[in-house]
């Protein structure tokens, strides 16, 4: 998107085939006094802020293109710069986007108490009750489905390194360098928790 700098779409040169993703930043607001280090408890009565980066004023794009690999960096003032990366070596990494986040609350009371949300929208059918896959310590995967009565917290669950969305013909798999929290709400949808 040449405003907010964001993932709209992957064209695969190979295949001749455009992926419509989308990749969007949103925030929970914390229940006062009940969510903490420990306790996910967004608080319901707030909205949620699904679109946290793309009315910002202060945005700063900067792509770079290379023979191995390209990237497009955008910073959001002081408090995220998001970069996504291509790879051009004839290998396998070809296939693989790399999505770098790296988010600075600071000082400011505005963003206490704020659950920061990564949201990658596709058009895979994963189902009208979505379905997702976890890792369990990276050695096996759990289908994990919405369950619309536990709200937001019961249906975020842990992945060691890994989680998924597939239909009959596709298959996105997010890998992450560290432990985090994922969930699937919506079809083709696939949100990760960031801080």
């Amino acid at each position: 998107d040449s405003s907010s700098g964001l993932l709209k779409s992957i064209y695969q040169e190979e295949s001749i085939e455009k992926i419509d993703l989308m990749i969007k930043f949103g925030a929970y607001k914390s229940m006062p006094r009940k969510s903490g280090s420990y306790l996910f408890q967004p608080d319901t009565r707030s909205p949620v802020n699904e679109n946290f980066f793309t009315n910002s004023s202060n945005v700063f794009i900067t792509v770079i293109r290379g023979l191995i690999a390209s990237d497009v960096s955008v910073t959001y003032g002081d408090m995220l710069t998001h970069t996504v990366r291509i790879f051009n070596t004839h290998t396998h990494l070809d296939d693989a986007i790399s999505i770098d986040n790296d988010l600075n609350f600071g000082g400011s009371s505005e963003n206490r108490d704020v659950e920061m949300f990564m949201r990658i929208q596709t058009s895979i059918d994963n189902g009208d009750d979505p379905e997702i896959f976890t890792d369990l310590n990276g050695f096996q995967w759990q289908p994990r489905k919405k369950a619309a009565r536990l709200g937001i917290e019961g249906n975020y669950f842990p992945i060691t390194s890994s989680v998924f969305l597939q239909d009959n013909s596709r298959r996105l798999t997010l890998m992450t360098t560290h432990a985090q929290g994922a969930a699937g709400f919506r079809k083709g949808e696939l949100e990760v928790m960031l801080d």
